[in-house]
């Protein structure tokens, strides 16, 4: 039979896990919607190498 301190503890422990994660999950929700749009123009990648070459296949990937 456990006893009523451990109980409090327990519940007390529990109670403050929620709350974390609670606080977790809006502070990141702000963060995304603060995002600006990335990128704004079109990304070049530069792939050394001739072009058909298995350097040009994967960077097509």
């Amino acid at each position: 039979m456990r006893s009523q301190f451990v109980d409090r503890c327990v519940s007390g422990f529990r109670t403050m896990v929620a709350a974390g994660c609670a606080a977790v999950m809006g502070l990141s929700s702000l963060a995304a919607q603060a995002e600006v749009a990335y990128p704004t123009r079109p990304v070049t990648l530069i792939v050394p190498g001739p072009p058909g070459g298995i350097t040009d296949q994967l960077g097509r990937l």
